[in-house]
């Protein structure tokens, strides 16, 4: 029961068992039952897990992951499984989807879903079960970074939900590859999808949905700078979503919102919404709650920033850190790890600041990322320079510039290199040397911006600027 305890069955008596039923003739039989049954109940917890949130119901439906995962195992181990052994297993795997997104990492949600959809071509599935499936496993695919394969999976899901006319399911298709675009930078492409997947949800009156969309929605208009529209659009979802008593997407939603208000300068009311994220996310404890708990937190590391608090700054981007080392999220523990650089740079704590730039860059190659490992090894240059180490202010700078030679965002490689030229010059320059290398930066950024057209668009030369910003203050005025 749940809250119980549960004993497993030792392998040799599950082993005995299993050849006492072979022997009988009841080894189908049976398994079918047990299928029916815990493939049924799954359905059901899964389905209050999406509606009301609760760890409790979330809990329960943990206990059923062997017998659930048990169905789509059995599937796969028969030579020729029937349509309805591959849609239990297609529907047993939908089933642990409601908590393998919570609790377990998007590769193992992939793997899962994989497993259940290679069982389904040509079996005669039902289209709505293989729309479910196929949305699901494109939301996995996008939070692994597989966008290609995200959309192959969504726009099959859309084909289905055509042939189907299944609204909700045309919706949640349209949600993803919104989301996909949001990533990818696509914000024309983002809107169309998400404006679709609002308007089905509207007039489905389906309020999770719709405010769903339009948390996504405030984010494009944030992205381009409509600030008024992105507010009032991420407002309305929170109301949506708390309406529908769905606190983890309320809880998404005023994140969104928080870095909407910090966009626009609203320091104050951006921190209280951040602080209402994080206490709405942590009270939920998933593991899909705290990946949206490491960007709660940074943001707010970001607003703390703003706000002139470098102490808080820490702490919060500090916290962002620990969040994003318990999800595995390497990425943002870079990031975070040098944003509370930053914060340790602007109140003059060098040292530290030092190891926790180079920290940073290190995690950030280690993924990857040449561009931000780049432009914190530009950052840690600056600290180099300003505990008067020539040599590791040199070197910092070389390796900056040979690194994002190989970065694939040249807005962000623009900003690795004229920073690194100015935090030398600013402090080491005569009165000449300090107005060419202005000059030269400023010729750069327009450069970047007749090249990129997205520049103003761009939240990591955005990020960028607010770190260089922040490390040096009026050092970059000008």
């Amino acid at each position: 029961t749940s809250g119980g305890v549960r004993f497993s069955m030792l392998a040799a008596l599950r082993a005995f068992a299993s050849e006492k039923l072979e022997q009988a003739l009841e080894r189908a039989a049976t398994e079918a039952r047990h299928a029916g049954y815990y493939v049924s109940l799954g359905k059901k917890l899964a389905a209050d897990v999406d509606a009301n949130n609760d760890a409790r119901v979330e809990d329960r439906l943990a206990l059923e992951v062997e017998n659930l995962t048990a169905v789509i195992e059995r599937a796969r181990n028969q030579a020729r499984p029937s349509t309805g052994v591959v849609t239990m297993a297609l529907e047993a795997a939908l089933a642990l989807d409601a908590i393998v997104a919570q609790r377990a990492s998007a590769s193992e949600q992939l793997a899962l879903l994989d497993r259940a959809l290679s069982l389904a071509d040509g079996k005669g599935v039902a289209a709505r079960v293989l729309l479910r499936g196929h949305v699901a496993r494109g939301e996995a695919r996008r939070l692994v970074g597989s966008f290609d394969q995200a959309r192959v999976d969504l726009n099959t899901a859309l084909d289905l939900a055509a042939k189907e006319s299944d609204a909700a399911g045309e919706t949640r298709a349209h949600l993803g590859l919104g989301s996909i675009a949001l990533s990818t930078q696509k914000l024309g492409a983002a809107e169309d999808s998400l404006a679709r997947a609002l308007s089905l949800a509207e007039n489905a009156r389906d309020d999770v949905s719709a405010g769903r969309a339009l948390s996504q929605l405030g984010k494009v208009s944030r992205l381009r700078r409509r600030l008024d529209e992105s507010e009032a659009r991420c407002r309305r979802a929170v109301e949506l979503l708390t309406r529908a008593r769905d606190q983890r997407g309320a809880g998404r939603a005023r994140v969104e919102l928080a870095s909407t208000l910090l966009s626009a300068r609203k320091l104050d009311d951006a921190a209280r919404v951040a602080h209402d994220a994080i206490d709405a996310l942590g009270a939920l404890g998933g593991l899909g709650d705290r990946r949206s708990l490491v960007h709660a937190w940074g943001t707010l590391a970001v607003i703390e920033v703003d706000r002139k608090r470098f102490d808080d700054a820490e702490s919060a981007a500090t916290r962002a850190v620990d969040a994003a080392v318990k999800v595995a999220d390497r990425k943002a523990e870079g990031l975070y790890l040098g944003m509370r650089a930053s914060a340790l740079h602007a109140r003059g704590a060098l040292i530290d600041a030092r190891e926790t730039y180079a920290h940073a860059s290190r995690t950030l190659f280690d993924v990857g990322d040449d561009a931000y490992g780049a432009f914190f090894t530009a950052a840690l240059g600056a600290v180099h320079a300003a505990l008067d180490d020539v040599d590791g202010a040199s070197r910092s700078f070389a390796l900056a510039e040979r690194r994002v030679s190989t970065a694939e965002r040249p807005l962000l490689a623009f900003a690795v290199t004229t920073f690194a030229t100015l935090l030398v010059l600013a402090r080491a320059g005569d009165a000449e040397t300090q107005r060419r290398a202005r000059d030269a930066i400023k010729a750069r950024v327009d450069e970047a911006r007749a090249r990129g057209g997205a520049f103003e668009q761009s939240e990591e030369v955005r990020f960028a600027v607010r770190i260089a910003q922040t490390a040096l203050g009026s050092e970059l005025t000008g």
